[in-house]
């Protein structure tokens, strides 16, 4: 006799018969209502507290968005548009203590070391003077560098990517150099930074076309005038 066929033979026995009254019946019925209820409320819960599982972690499943460029921080935005002119020459700012990599009182060796100019023979620009300086170099954005054996760099031109502190560079007009720097001379366009030196444009034609940081020791010839 197979397994199945046992198990009919002993559940077919009479004395195993159970006869059930109609109440407990409903109440066979009625825990079985309940379980499927309380089975119910509890999957509801567990999606429930899923849910804000997910919120209070910080994550939202949205659609991606574009970013708006008006809500970028300013430094983004700021480094974006220095990426967009990486192609551009970078303008240099001429100030008391020079311009980068030209120092001021750099001894001629300290220049020739920046690798940025070259040494050139005797000068004769529009501050020559024979015996003040002693060593002269040339570079890029017609650069022009002047060395005293004993005070070191005493001049400093440029022709291009140069401007000063305020905003005046090579093909700036006249009246520009006037808004820069009031109370300017026609004579002699120059601006004292310190006791020692002084910023002096040469203006041609009404436009600055050169920039230049000068020792007030140097007597210089060939002052351009500011038309």
């Amino acid at each position: 006799m197979t397994l199945d066929e046992e198990l009919h033979r002993i559940f077919a026995d009479e004395r195993l018969a159970v006869t059930t009254t109609g109440e407990a019946s409903k109440r066979i019925v009625a825990g079985a209502r309940r379980i499927r209820t309380r089975r119910r409320n509890m999957a509801i819960g567990a999606s429930g507290l899923a849910v804000a599982g997910v919120f209070s972690a910080g994550f939202c499943l949205l659609p991606p968005t574009a970013p708006n460029p008006g809500m970028l921080p300013q430094a983004l935005t700021d480094v974006s548009s220095t990426a967009a002119q990486a192609g551009a020459p970078r303008m240099r700012v001429i100030r008391a203590d020079g311009a980068e990599p030209i120092r001021w009182g750099m001894s001629a060796s300290e220049v020739l070391g920046t690798g940025a100019v070259k040494p050139v023979p005797e000068n004769t620009g529009p501050c020559y003077v024979p015996g003040q300086l002693t060593t002269w170099f040339h570079g890029d954005s017609g650069t022009l560098v002047g060395v005293n054996s004993k005070d070191g760099v005493s001049y400093i031109r440029a022709t291009d990517q140069i401007r000063t502190e305020q905003g005046v560079a090579p093909g700036a007009t006249a009246a520009e150099l006037h808004t820069a720097y009031p109370g300017l001379s026609d004579q002699d366009p120059s601006v004292a930074l310190t006791p020692d030196r002084r910023l002096h444009f040469e203006v041609r034609d009404g436009t600055v076309s050169s920039v230049a940081l000068i020792a007030t020791s140097l007597r210089c010839a060939g002052a351009g005038k500011a038309n």
